[in-house]
């Protein structure tokens, strides 16, 4: 059984209300571009604020610009012309039984993650930095759903929770356009605020007895 840790997220919040966890900050700019043209490409990972940007191996490039990137407010890939992962940094859940993931997203291009099975889009999450277990997997054009994302994680066996992305698009300026990445919950009550929960509870029921 998970036990109460004080932090600073329980003390903005109320014990039991949710609080955020995790929310991706992309105001720190972070590249990873490339060309034929005499643009090289950086070295993978590259680490954000919060979270790292890196791939598994070397992406094709063409004159055009290949990229995947912030802006200052959104995380974008553009043709970055293979496989590509958007990773968070570990996430503390070690005082939450469950939490709940909303990813805000969309395509960019006109004919992204289409040349399956190459090509393609997947939200993830792993626990205490173990394997990737997959929250939502998207390989199709864009007159097929959203890639947002609402969902929520059993993490009461868990102490850390990165969430991210796996993706592989290119061509033709094609990608995504990642807007919002948050992580919330409600903390576990710390065994005094149970007691004195339970001890309301108790005299309100004496209460209406009366």
């Amino acid at each position: 059984m998970k036990t109460m840790i004080a932090t600073l997220a329980t003390v903005a919040g109320s014990a039991a209300g949710q609080v955020t966890l995790y929310s991706a900050d992309f105001s720190q700019i972070v590249s990873i571009d490339h060309t034929t043209t005499g643009n090289a490409l950086e070295s993978s990972p590259q680490n954000g604020a919060n979270f790292t940007l890196s791939y598994p191996s070397t992406p094709a490039s063409d004159t055009t610009r290949n990229f995947f990137e912030t802006t200052g407010n959104s995380l974008i890939s553009s043709d970055f012309g293979g496989a590509h992962r958007f990773e968070s940094f570990d996430i503390d859940v070690s005082n939450f039984n469950s939490v709940d993931v909303d990813f805000l997203a969309d395509f960019v291009g006109t004919a992204s993650f289409n040349n399956s099975p190459t090509e393609f889009f997947q939200y993830f999450f792993t626990l205490d930095n173990g394997a990737d277990q997959e929250l939502f997997f998207f390989t199709d054009d864009p007159n097929g759903p959203n890639l947002n994302f609402n969902g929520s994680i059993d993490v009461s066996g868990a102490s850390t929770l990165t969430i991210g992305i796996n993706a592989n698009a290119n061509g033709a300026g094609d990608g995504f356009e990642l807007t919002s990445a948050i992580v919330s919950g409600t903390p576990i009550p710390a065994p005094g605020v149970a007691a004195i929960a339970g001890v309301a509870g108790l005299a309100a029921a004496r209460r209406r007895r009366a």
